[in-house]
């Protein structure tokens, strides 16, 4: 964002329908990218994330800034791998029952029944090798 924006103090206009969704979208692609990895946005992803209401140009006008920050600050990727890792050969299996002998995992009752194959998320933090572009 601009060092001297101040989203409480924008007065431009309310953003229309179509652009407060594509302004709600992109704040919702910036909060996901704010989960998975060390990203130096945040503050900035909150503040503009209080506006999701009534978003004004200006508003998204400062989110366009952090993508371009973004793209211009390339550090790390985000890798997906459908691959299942087996863990078993890797640590020693150990009873925990041994240690806490009274300890269950609370499942609420109302629980839906699972659908589909389980997902597997690894987050993977690469640097960018500038030789690839």
């Amino acid at each position: 964002m601009s060092q001297s924006y101040r989203p409480k103090l924008d007065v431009s206009p309310v953003l229309g329908a179509e652009k407060a969704n594509y302004y709600q979208n992109l704040i919702g692609i910036l909060q996901w990218a704010v989960e998975l990895g060390p990203i130096n946005i945040f503050a900035q992803v909150s503040m503009l994330s209080q506006y999701l209401a009534q978003p004004r140009e200006g508003h998204l006008e400062q989110l366009l800034h952090i993508f371009g920050y973004l793209k211009v600050h390339e550090q790390s990727k985000v890798v997906f791998d459908n691959t299942f890792i087996s863990w078993k050969d890797k640590f020693t299996q150990c009873d925990w029952q041994d240690f806490y002998p009274d300890a269950k995992e609370p499942i609420p009752g109302n629980m839906p029944e699972p659908c589909g194959k389980e997902v597997w998320l690894i987050l993977l933090l690469m640097p960018i090798m500038r030789a690839i572009r």
